[in-house]
């Protein structure tokens, strides 16, 4: 029997004051993260902390896109790779 190596990746965005400006509201529980692999593609939404995960992701190559209308946020590339005792997430930045 053979199991494949899944992980959970996740992160949270970050709202960065520039300057002394107040940071901007942002309605995070309207934006959703997307993971899109080579054979998959998965979404979810934002906690209203900024808070995002995705569970059970197979091995394997993907992109992390954040869609918002109102902000831009950087493309990261996403790596699960099985480890010797647990699964390893890596991220890159995409397209650099």
């Amino acid at each position: 029997m053979y199991l494949a190596a899944t992980a959970d990746v996740g992160g949270k965005i970050v709202v960065d004051a520039k300057g002394k400006q107040k940071p901007p509201h942002v309605e995070f529980d309207k934006i959703t993260a997307t993971l899109e692999g080579e054979h998959d593609i998965y979404k979810t939404y934002l906690y209203q902390t900024g808070i995002f995960k995705f569970t059970n992701i197979p091995e394997g190559n993907y992109v992390l896109k954040i869609d918002d209308l109102n902000n831009f946020y950087d493309t990261v590339a996403i790596e699960v790779t099985k480890g010797k005792e647990k699964n390893i997430v890596r991220a890159y930045e995409y397209g650099k």
